[in-house]
Order: structure tokens, then sequence, then C-alpha cells
């Protein structure tokens, strides 16, 4: 008997053992827990199946569709909830709404957001915002969770003194990952804070692995304030990030082409933008705290050569001369160690350019780290949840029935004929193991 056909008999008949599972419980569901169950029975580390297996259990989080730019604007009437963003949205028409005010920022220091938001890959664009309130961004206050998101070609203009403008999120006491944002920034007003992605973020707060490509502009500054190309001010961490847009201040300002003020710490991190007018540095305005690993690109048309305007903080920070320095990951800029950004399931490198993250709608910046969150799933992440086992209407029948297990089985089979000479668990043998192994790849080739 051939190897194809022998494969095809073992994995037809394991379907078949799967389905009489799924019949005696009336439950399809239940195909996830007769795998889960055979890798409990053999301690999931005799099948090399540990991570597939496990994947197989637990419950999703729920999270409600937004599909539109008014169901985006919606969340703020519900601030407690998790949201995930379907698809790319144009928010154009916001210049309409609001009697030119724009998209109403969601939550503030009374309301703040306190759920996920998972963009998903996709993106927010042409987000038009022109307020008034005292914490300014897509999330005016936010302490809860927002990943894998993009924002492009936002104009969003803060004109209310005091206030906090940044262009995801105002003021930020939670977690942020995997996002970016183009586009401009304008502030104006007494004492205004301005960056790129954040206005400020306080000692609870991260952001890891984002980047800001606005360029910033304070207008009729008439006290100290701040301006950031990344964040105005920072108070938690700011891990493996970097900005690239211009930092132009008119009037008053403490400037700086990342940080306007740190009091936190930064980690691996680095501009490349102009920084004009104002008091401060390439790098940033007032550096208070810790950066770690920092780098700015020190360009003639700059008004400062320096990285740090002033503050005692402790500063590990370096200029560059040659902007190519930042478009290839073997340098230094992007660290070493554990602590380096990750090229293999976060970053891309791209040609004669800055990296761009992963965030193509198949995982996201998360996928390639080990551990599979909420955000991840067997479809999305296969290499950190496990790959799905298929149930779907295959013969489009209306039912999901043994018919469908066969022509999965059978799918199985052809997959094999060319792709199963894998010592799937590394014990030296191709056996009946690794073909269980294969039989769990069933989502990839559904």
């Amino acid at each position: 008997m051939k190897k194809s056909e022998v494969i095809i008999c073992l994995v037809f008949g394991m379907a078949l053992i799967c389905c009489m599972s799924i019949v005696s419980a009336g439950l399809f569901s239940d195909i996830g827990n007769w795998f889960k169950n055979l890798g409990d029975k053999n301690n999931g580390d005799d099948l090399g199946l540990q991570g597939e297996l496990a994947s197989l259990g637990g419950e999703e989080e729920s999270f409600i569709e937004i599909t539109n730019c008014q169901e985006l604007q919606n969340i703020k009437n519900n601030l407690i909830d998790n949201y995930i963003l379907i698809n790319d949205i144009d928010c154009s028409d916001t210049i309409n709404w609001n009697n030119s005010k724009g998209f109403i920022p969601i939550g503030d220091s009374v309301n703040k957001f306190q759920g996920e938001f998972n963009g998903n890959c996709k993106i927010i664009k042409n987000l038009y915002i022109n307020s008034y309130e005292s914490e300014v961004g897509l999330f005016g206050n936010s302490f809860g969770k927002i990943y894998n998101l993009g924002l492009e070609d936002v104009l969003i203009m803060g004109n209310s003194d005091y206030s906090l403008v940044g262009g995801l999120v105002g003021y930020s006491s939670g977690f942020i990952e995997g996002c970016y944002i183009t586009g401009d920034l304008v502030g104006s007003g007494q004492d205004i804070s301005i960056g790129g992605l954040l206005g400020f973020q306080d000692s609870n707060a991260v952001i890891k692995n984002s980047y800001s490509s606005v360029d910033i502009t304070g207008a009729n500054g008439v006290s100290w304030y701040t301006l950031g190309g990344f964040s105005s001010s920072n108070g938690g961490e700011i891990i493996n990030c970097y900005s690239t847009g211009d930092v132009v201040a008119y009037g008053l300002y403490v400037v700086g082409g990342f940080i306007g003020s740190n009091d936190g710490v930064i980690k691996n991190s680095y501009s490349i933008g102009k920084v004009l007018g104002g008091e401060g540095g390439g790098f940033a305005g007032e550096q208070n705290n810790e950066m770690i690993n920092g780098w700015w690109y020190d360009q003639s048309s700059d008004d400062y050569d320096n990285c740090v305007g002033e503050g005692d903080g402790i500063t590990d920070c370096n200029k560059v001369n040659k902007l190519n320095e930042f478009f290839y990951k073997t340098q230094d800029v992007y660290g070493s160690g554990a602590s380096a950004w990750d090229f293999n399931g976060v970053w891309q490198e791209e040609s004669e350019d800055f990296p761009s993250l992963r965030c193509n709608g198949s995982g996201g910046p998360f996928c390639g780290n080990g551990g599979c969150d909420g955000v991840e799933t067997c479809e999305t992440c296969p290499e950190d949840c496990g790959v799905c086992v298929c149930v779907e209407d295959i013969n489009r029948d209306n039912e999901i029935n043994i018919k469908d297990l066969i022509s999965v089985s059978l799918k199985i089979g052809e997959f094999c004929s060319s792709n199963c000479d894998e010592d799937v668990n590394n014990d030296g043998e191709i056996d009946i193991i690794d073909l269980i192994s294969v039989a769990l790849r069933v989502g990839e080739i559904c």
C-alpha cells in the first residue's frame, strides 16, 4: 500500500472516531475536546502537541464589532466593553460632524475608557478632531488596552488651555501595543501638551512596539508647555518605539523629537524628525528619569545638536548622522539580547525605509511571541495558539456531519502526499504521532 493511501486511511479513521465522539455528545464543538482529551491521556508532551492541544479549550473574550465610523464614535456611550475593528474604516465625513468639531474623543478624566480595543490590524483613515476638551485624541482618556491599530492621515486640533493632545490617546494610564499614526496634530492655547501618539502617559502606563509619523505644530504658546514627536510627556514606560515627524514650536515650548518631558523609562527608541523652535533637544526636551539606548538623527536643519535639553536623569542617548543607519535590523539602535526589537514576530524590516509592524490581518504584532492571549486565535495566530480543527460545511449541504469530516480526511491525505515527511515531535521517527500533528493542521488546508 502506498504511503499516501496509508495516511488517508489513518486520517479517515481518526475522523470517524472524532465524529463518533461528536455524535454521542450531540455537539460538533466537542471535536476540540476530543483532541484535547487525547493529549491529556498522553500528558500532551508524549505527542509533542502540548501547545496545539491546550489551545482547543478555553473561553474567548466577547468583543463588540466595529464596522464604521459612527459605531466607533458610539464607544463613548459604553466605555467598559471590549471592541474589535472588523474592517478598515474611512472617517472623512467627521469634518462635518458636531458643528465642525468633528469626532468626539472617547473617554475623559471623569469617564475613562476601561475596556479593550483590538484594532485587528485594520486602519482608521481621515479622522478629524477639532476639540476644546481637556484630553484630545481618538481616545481622550484610557486606562484600558489598545492594540493592533493603524491611524492614517489624521488631522487633530486641540484648542483648550491646559489640554493634553495625542493622536491615539490624550491621557493614558493603560496598555498600548502595535499601533501607529500618520497625519498632522496642531495645538494652541496656554500650557498645552502635544504628542504624536500620546499626549501624556502616567506611571501606570506602558506603550511598546509602536510608531508615530505625524507632524506636530504648537502655535501661540504663551507659557511653557511640551511637544514631542511620539509623546508629550511620559511617566510610565515606552519600549521599542520610534517617531519620524517634525516638531515645530511657535512660542515658549519644551520640545523633543521623540519626547517633550520624560519622568519615566524609555528603552530602545529613536526619533528622526526635525525639531524647530522652543527649547529642548533632538530626542528629549527634559530628561528626568531613565533613558536606555535612545537615538536621534541629527539634521543640519534642526535647531538642536544635543540629545537632551535639560534634566539630570540617567541618559544613554546617541546621535546618528546617516539616516540609513535606521533601515537595518542589525544596527545598534534596535538593541540586543532579550530586550531587542523582535524582527521575527513584531517588526518587518523594509528596504531603504523604517521598519513596519507585521500588521497584515493574520494575527498582527503579537504573533510569534509564544503566548496565546485574548487577541490571538488559532485562525489568526497558529504559531502561538495551535492550529484549528476544521468543522465546516465543506459540501455545502447546510449541515456539519460525517460527510464533511470525510472531506476533511481526504484533504489531509492529499496534503500529506507531499507534505507529511516530517518528524513533528522530533522523536527520530515519522509515525502516527506525527500524523496526528498533521491532523491538527486541518485548519490550514480546509
